[in-house]
């Protein structure tokens, strides 16, 4: 995976807007192979300001979202050793 800089993802997030009707219904990021529901935000986290998450995307039609965002409170945790007793 390639990290991007902030102004890197802006710049290409400003590329595709959301077409969705209304804007932006859902976001979501990809973090070790869980897609993670996130919500926009003022303030942002470290995780999503410093790129580690990635970026929150449009979870319909798929574009980047150029605001800053944090996971939700109810997102599963994005570790396998977390799941390991889920039945």
């Amino acid at each position: 995976m390639k990290w991007l800089t902030r102004r890197g993802r802006q710049a290409r997030s400003a590329n595709r807007a959301c077409v969705c009707d209304p804007p932006w219904p859902a976001l979501e990021a990809e973090f070790n192979g869980y897609v993670l529901p996130v919500l926009p935000a003022e303030h942002g986290s470290v995780l999503s300001v410093s790129g580690a998450l990635g970026d929150a995307r449009c979870s319909r039609c798929r574009a980047i979202y150029p605001r800053r965002w944090v996971t939700a409170p109810d997102a599963p945790i994005p570790f396998d050793w977390a799941h390991e007793n889920d039945t």
